[in-house]
């Protein structure tokens, strides 16, 4: 598997960009960036070459996921593994 960041804290500066980006469009228009949730989503994603800034990934969806992440990852500029408490 290949290996990944890992962020353990709320505090994180990336942590902190998705959340803004979650809550403010003016944020999302500015940056012209989004946060898409749901392996549904990010496999559509995928099948249509979007290519991922950052994919965001808690352990938990790794451990049940880790075949789909792979396959992500392909199209990820940065892959990120966050605690389950961090989400």
């Amino acid at each position: 598997m290949t290996d990944f960041k890992r962020i353990t804290s709320k505090d994180n500066t990336l942590i902190k960009q998705i959340s803004l980006l979650q809550t403010s469009a003016r944020e999302r228009k500015k940056t012209g960036t989004f946060v898409a949730e749901g392996l549904r989503l990010l496999l559509d994603c995928y099948e249509n070459d979007v290519q991922f800034l950052s994919l965001v990934i808690a352990d938990e969806f790794l451990n049940k996921h880790g075949n789909d992440v792979e396959k992500l990852a392909n199209n990820a500029s940065e892959i990120v593994v966050v605690t389950d408490a961090v989400f």
